[in-house]
């Protein structure tokens, strides 16, 4: 998984909409192309009956606080024990300053 920026003309089709436009933009990419951006997921890596692993990532201003942060991973850990016993998680906080 790269963070990178949208190069000129780079589109990708989001979960509710095609064509989302990434140029210029904060977005995440994978050897198979964009599949994201602070704001809009992608169609391709959407939640389905069929996913078998996920990663979940927060893009958070450089001022939030440490204890928001693990507060919200741990929230997010409660959801994930809800879908079943064979949860693996790991975690990173990356900050970008």
């Amino acid at each position: 998984i790269v963070l990178d920026v949208g190069g000129p003309g780079e589109y990708y089709d989001g979960i509710s909409r095609k064509g989302i436009r990434a140029e210029g933009k904060l977005i995440l990419r994978d050897d198979t192309g964009i599949f994201g951006n602070p704001t809009a997921d992608s169609r391709r890596t959407a939640v389905s009956p069929q996913t078998q692993a996920l990663r979940a990532l927060f893009f958070c201003p450089p001022s939030t606080e440490e204890t928001l942060i693990q507060s919200i991973i741990t929230e997010l850990n409660g959801y994930y024990r809800l879908c079943g016993d064979v949860i693996n998680a790991e975690q990173a906080v990356i900050r970008a300053d």
